[in-house]
């Protein structure tokens, strides 16, 4: 957190922003260091993950729900978790700014717009988006032959949940 958001929460927030420095560069810097970089894009890639994910589990836990209730409630918690991108968004400028001095973020800055950065980006969120695939798909297999290998366990030993 930047010296200017203490002294918005010690001082209160019409001081701090009066300020007529507020933000401050270091909180703009911060801010266009976290989209160059593809954070955003990252942080959006995750709601389509747990939207797969929660299509998923309600297949496994209620196989004849309704179709259109299924795709009314995705579509409700897609518009909720969209709402609260902007608090990872303000988290991840907030890092930066601790993280980072000025110089380090305009070096940065200058980096992500090469045509390096901008590969780097592109290849970093595609190697992430099939990381995610893929774990996802090994975490629901995993835990489903381990539940039913656990519980096999659970019997041999003479006992039940």
């Amino acid at each position: 957190m930047g010296p200017k958001a203490i002294a918005a929460l010690v001082m209160g927030a019409s001081i701090a922003f009066a300020s007529p420095a507020w933000p401050d560069s270091s909180d703009d810097k911060a801010r266009e260091f976290v989209h160059l970089s593809g954070s955003i894009t990252a942080i959006q890639q995750v709601v389509p993950g747990i939207l797969a994910d929660e299509r998923q589990i309600i297949r496994m836990q209620r196989p004849n729900a309704d179709a259109e209730a299924v795709a009314m409630y995705l579509g409700f918690l897609k518009e909720e978790l969209e709402r609260r991108i902007p608090t990872l968004e303000n988290y991840l400028v907030a890092e930066a700014v601790q993280d980072f001095t000025e110089g380090e973020l305009d070096r940065l800055i200058a980096f992500f717009k090469t045509p390096l950065g901008r590969k780097y980006v592109r290849t970093g969120i595609e190697m992430q988006e099939s990381f995610y695939r893929m774990m996802n798909q090994w975490a629901l297999t995993a835990t489903q032959e381990a539940t039913g290998r656990a519980i096999e366990r659970l019997a041999e030993a003479g006992r039940s949940l």
